[in-house]
Parts: structure tokens; sequence; C-alpha cells
């Protein structure tokens, strides 16, 4: 497979392989790759859990276990949770 890259992209390989700790390009972008899949992959295992819970929560409600919703709790813990998905937590 032969792929044409921006020079930007391929000055970057370049310094990855130059600092040692990558033995060539091709290891360069497999790792890339590899996290790229791992990503997305951890991205459609969170989907699959918030499905989860939004349905678990609405039974809840269903059967009238619900509390009142805490929107400033609400909105902290959703940027605790993209600052941690972010910083790659």
């Amino acid at each position: 497979m032969e792929v044409q890259l921006r020079p930007d992209l391929q000055r970057f390989i370049e310094q990855r392989v130059e600092t040692g700790r990558f033995r060539s390009a091709a290891d360069v972008i497999s790792n890339a790759l590899e996290q790229m899949r791992e990503l997305e992959t951890d991205s459609q295992d969170d989907l699959k859990e918030l499905r989860e819970e939004i349905a678990f929560g609405m039974e809840q409600s269903q059967r009238g276990e619900s509390a009142p919703l805490d929107l400033a709790d609400l909105k902290r813990k959703a940027k605790e949770r993209a600052a941690s998905i972010s910083s790659g937590s």
C-alpha cells in the first residue's frame, strides 16, 4: 500500500523516528492507527453504556423512582467527563 502524506505529517513521522521511540515510519503509522482503532472502540463502548444507563433511568422514572434533576450537577459532571476524555484518562 502506498500513501501520500502532507509534508507536515511526513516531517512529524520523521521526527518520531529520529527520537528513537520508533524504528521506522511504518511503526509510527501502525501505532497511530492502533490508537485510533482503540479510541473508536472505546467511544462505541461508552455510547453503549450511556444508552443502557438512559434506559435504566427511564425504567426507574416510569416506576416513580426518579429524583429531581439537578442541572448544575449534570453540567459539572459532563464537563468533568469531557475533560477526562480530552486528557486521555
